[in-house]
């Protein structure tokens, strides 16, 4: 299965998991106009949202008017105020849905709105873990969330605490924004301790999402996540593409 990335930042985000015969959606902070240049509409089996915010879900309603099937927190329809035949609200944590070949479980993120992150599991990806907008990878108690039988990591890295200070420092990042940025986003080291929670077995590559134009240096976090983990590591950037292969087949993910 392939990754598209469409967009990974504040200015929109947006991937795409593209298989032989379907395809899902991450994200509709990217147009829709963009979105059907690079995928046949005919394979998309759905659309995931993680939340309400604009670089995530501002063009949700040209996808919810394609009739494509779209699945985000409650809180992002009543937001939009769009509510139609193919809106749908997120189960509850960890319950399994379909979309297509694509059984999907919710997980509790910490962003300051509603928030979920994603396990996505298919015959042809194994088990991946999607996670962005987020402090952590704790439940709504606190307490770590793990997830065994991983073959894939997607999950965010927005910023480290030496380049959010040297930002602050410099005037690039306001300093009334820290405290919402280390509440709200997610730190490099937190990045590695959140993959290592999780067991790295199975791991073939890690992805990591929305890196901070101002508060992140793409080689610096690479190259901490490459020497904590010992796997491929890449930045997702608009127009990249990553091959992502189930070569164990080993079943759904287990929490």
């Amino acid at each position: 299965m392939k990754l598209k990335v469409l967009g990974s930042s504040s200015d929109g985000n947006g991937y795409i998991l593209e298989g032989d015969n379907e395809a899902l959606l991450l994200e509709a902070g990217v147009s829709f106009r963009k979105t059907r240049r690079l995928v046949n509409l005919d394979k998309v089996v759905g659309l995931l949202v993680t939340h309400r915010h604009g670089d995530h879900a501002k063009h949700i309603k040209d996808y919810v008017a394609c009739g494509i099937p779209c699945v985000a927190p409650q809180s992002v329809w009543d937001a939009k105020r769009l509510y139609s035949a193919n809106t749908y609200s997120c189960p509850a944590y960890y319950e399994p849905f379909q979309l297509g070949g694509f059984t999907i479980r919710t997980i509790h993120a910490n962003h300051d709105v509603p928030t979920v992150g994603y396990i996505i599991s298919h015959e042809e990806l194994g088990n991946l873990l999607f996670l962005t907008d987020s402090r952590d990878m704790t439940d709504e108690e606190g307490q770590p969330i793990v997830i065994n039988g991983l073959n894939h990591v997607m999950i965010e890295c927005n910023y480290s605490f030496m380049h959010l200070e040297e930002a602050i420092r410099e005037g690039r990042t306001k300093l009334f924004q820290k405290e919402r940025i280390m509440n709200t986003h997610m730190e490099v080291e937190t990045c590695i301790n959140s993959i290592r929670s999780c067991g790295l077995e199975n791991v073939s590559e890690i992805v990591l999402l929305h890196l901070s134009s101002n508060n992140a240096k793409e080689d610096y976090c690479k190259g901490e996540v490459v020497r904590a983990t010992g796997r491929d590591v890449y930045v997702a950037k608009e127009g990249i593409e990553i091959e992502l292969i189930n070569e164990n087949r080993n079943g759904n993910a287990a929490c």
